[in-house]
């Protein structure tokens, strides 16, 4: 049944790409350093891609602001030759892909597709339609945005390897798009949700079919979910699972601005995208091994790992 839906919504989909910028990306960075020794200095191109949903509504405190759901979504490509794995992000509540893109800016220099929609009702600047009862259907959202690219990019992203991440509400997104029932999207490989909480009734969630790997990164100080949050997602998740521990992180600072635990972020998160877009055993389970030492720091971070 998903699968006719998301063929239903590459035939309605409007998607033009714009205009793109070039401009090299630092590679530097704390404890990120072994995890990216590797890679070659690239540039990424960062551009736009308009997505519209015509077969669903817009609607705000129970007011139809538009008959289409429009899905503006950045896009960050690497220089490097692809084709390339996809990573889609899902921001945060009244908040927008900006302010995650020394992340996702990361990301795309390590070798990934990086996409990032702009979600109607929950991001910077929906003003007075701001709405957090529309990650409801932002799970949805993900699954138009994975076609469109998909239609747009063509031969340049493995199709057999995409992950979706997000933060906050949009780490809610994205474990509901690998776990919840009736939005699960059995396209998605990989799941990584960042400080986030449970959405909707638990018995909506349910464990898909064969192996998705999940990786958790929460904090033990986080104001808005709390780790109790993130150990209700840890027990829905079976293995191969993984799960970042920040000591004395807020909610958004691992994320959003330069901090302590940033360049563990970025170390981990790109180990666990390495580790599950191969499909070479050794390889994949060095990466993991690297995620766990990548992840210790002593009074900073640590990571529980369970493949099996």
């Amino acid at each position: 049944m998903r699968c006719r839906r998301a063929l239903r919504m590459a035939l309605c989909l409007a998607v033009a790409l714009v205009t793109s910028a070039l401009f090299g990306t630092s590679l530097a960075g704390g404890s990120a350093d072994r995890s990216i020794a590797s890679y070659r200095r690239v540039s990424v191109s960062i551009s736009r891609l308009h997505i519209v949903d015509h077969h669903r509504w817009t609607v705000s405190h129970g007011h139809v602001l538009s008959h289409v759901r429009r899905l503006p979504t950045m896009l960050l490509r690497p220089s490097s030759p692809g084709p390339h794995a996809l990573v889609v992000f899902c921001h945060g509540y009244d908040s927008n892909p900006e302010a995650y893109l020394h992340l996702l800016r990361h990301w795309a220099a390590a070798g990934f597709v990086v996409v990032a929609p702009y979600f109607p009702l929950t991001r910077k600047r929906a003003g007075r339609w701001l709405d957090e009862n529309d990650v409801a259907n932002q799970p949805g959202d993900v699954s138009v945005v994975i076609t469109g690219v998909l239609h747009s990019l063509g031969s340049n992203v493995q199709r057999n390897h995409i992950i979706v991440a997000g933060h906050s509400d949009g780490g809610s997104t994205a474990f509901m798009v690998g776990f919840q029932r009736h939005d699960a999207d059995p396209r998605v490989s990989a799941i990584m949700a960042f400080s986030a909480d449970r959405w909707g009734p638990g018995s909506q969630f349910s464990a898909p079919r064969g192996r998705l790997p999940v990786l958790l990164v929460q904090s033990n100080h986080d104001e808005s979910n709390p780790p109790h949050a993130a150990r209700v997602l840890w027990n829905i998740a079976k293995p191969p699972k993984m799960y970042l521990h920040l000591e004395g992180a807020s909610h958004a600072a691992p994320f959003m601005s330069a901090s302590p635990w940033r360049s563990v972020v970025e170390a981990v998160t790109t180990d666990f995208l390495r580790a599950w877009t191969t499909t070479r055993g050794a390889e994949r389970s060095a990466e993991l091994r690297a995620a766990d030492r990548d992840g210790k720091h002593p009074g900073l971070s640590f990571v529980t790992d369970r493949r099996s």
